[in-house]
This record gives structure tokens, sequence and C-alpha cells, in this order.
């Protein structure tokens, strides 16, 4: 049986964890900021677009990215740009980790995401599309991407 002042202690450590979260999934994955998101509007004729963004793990732990979707999207894959014998050639990145406090950008020339639209996806510049960001150890976050002009 408790005696009275260890009770108490446990009554005030069991609030004090409830207060701080102690324990919830919320509190132990920080929601990565996402920032300068942008999705160019496709050449004519063509259904392949270039999505760029920037992310920065917040969080005390690493952050696996593993991947991207979108409904208005048939696929998209995270690839990179590397000079192999003097020529350009893109990559599939497959899945991508930043250490905490980490910030990496996907920007033209480097990483960045492949987009294949569905026909019916017409892609306006000033509008936004929605790319839910894949991760392997927590939910997925919804991104609305900027539609810009090449």
């Amino acid at each position: 049986m408790l005696n009275r002042p260890r009770l108490v202690w446990l009554f005030a450590g069991v609030l004090l964890g409830l207060a701080t979260g102690c324990g919830s999934p919320s509190s132990q994955a920080t929601q990565p900021d996402v920032t300068q998101a942008q999705v160019r509007v496709p050449v004519p004729g063509s259904k392949m677009t270039a999505g760029y963004f920037t992310i920065h793990n917040r969080g005390l732990t690493p952050l696996t990215l593993t991947g991207a979707s979108s409904p208005e999207a048939l696929s998209i894959s995270l690839h990179t740009t590397q000079q192999t014998e003097g020529t350009m050639r893109m990559r599939p990145l497959g899945d991508l980790t930043l250490a905490p406090d980490e910030i990496v950008r996907f920007s033209p020339g480097g990483r960045h995401m492949m987009i294949s639209l569905m026909q019916e996806t017409p892609l306006t510049a000033g509008s936004d599309m929605v790319i839910n960001l894949h991760f392997a150890d927590r939910e997925d976050l919804r991104v609305p991407f900027r539609i810009s002009a090449l």
C-alpha cells in the first residue's frame, strides 16, 4: 500500500507526463517543415513535370522520406541529377534520411520530384497541387505545392 507522500509524488508524475504529452506519438515526432514547394507547369503537350521543395527535419531523431503521391498524378518519383562521364543523368533517389535539424533542398539540377500527370490534370500557374510526402516512421505530410510557370 502506498503512503500519502508517495501517492502525491506518483500523482504529480502522472500529471507531468500528461501535460508534456510524454509517450504520445505526436510528442516524439515533430512535424518537418516544408517550404518553397512548387511544381512547374509542364511544357505544352507533355504530361511530365518536376517538383521542388525544401524540407527541414525539426525533430530529435532521423526522418526518412520514402516517396510522394498526389490524387492529381499517376506517379511521383524522387530523383537526383548526377554528372557521369561529362553528361548529366537523372537517377532514382531512393529513401532520403535527414538527420535531426538537417535541411535538404530539392531544386533544378539536383534532387527533384518527377511527376507524371493524369490526362485530365491541367496545371495553371498560381494554383496549388496537393502532394503527400511519405515517411518511414511517421504519418504522411500533405503539402500544397504552388504551380509556377517555366
